[in-house]
């Protein structure tokens, strides 16, 4: 059982969650309209390779994200589907067995680790779980 893969992991997200967790609203045009989009500074960082990797700007990603995304969806949740769409696609076999993923049914931090999400400030936690429930 390797739980160095799940310790490294919830071991970035406390390093994530020191950092000042405020969205950040940037101005973005969409479609030629100014618009604005508030996200952590971690998805910020996230769209930012994305526009590197595909040759686009900001702007531009916004734009077909926006053309894509569901009717009821705001812009900034569809930007945070993508940012996970797009590094989910790229994530391949061999990525995670090099990062050391699913080697074990039992992984003793992920099961002491209960991961919560705060969506009122959007961000994720990591918690000790309660061993008294």
């Amino acid at each position: 059982m390797h739980t160095e893969s799940v310790a490294r992991a919830v071991s970035r997200l406390s390093d994530l969650e020191a950092k000042d967790s405020n969205l950040v609203s940037r101005n973005v045009t969409v479609d030629g309209h100014r618009t604005s989009v508030r996200l952590e500074p971690e998805m910020w960082e996230a769209v930012k390779e994305i526009c590197r990797r595909e040759r686009a700007s900001l702007h531009e990603i916004c734009t077909m994200v926006a053309q894509y995304r569901r009717p009821n969806s705001s812009l900034t949740a569809a930007v945070r589907v993508f940012i996970m769409a797009y590094f989910r696609t790229a994530a391949t076999d061999e990525g995670h067995d090099r990062a050391g993923h699913g080697r074990g049914p039992s992984l003793t931090l992920a099961a002491n680790t209960v991961m919560r999400t705060d969506f009122g400030a959007g961000r994720v936690m990591a918690v000790p779980q309660d061993k008294s429930s």
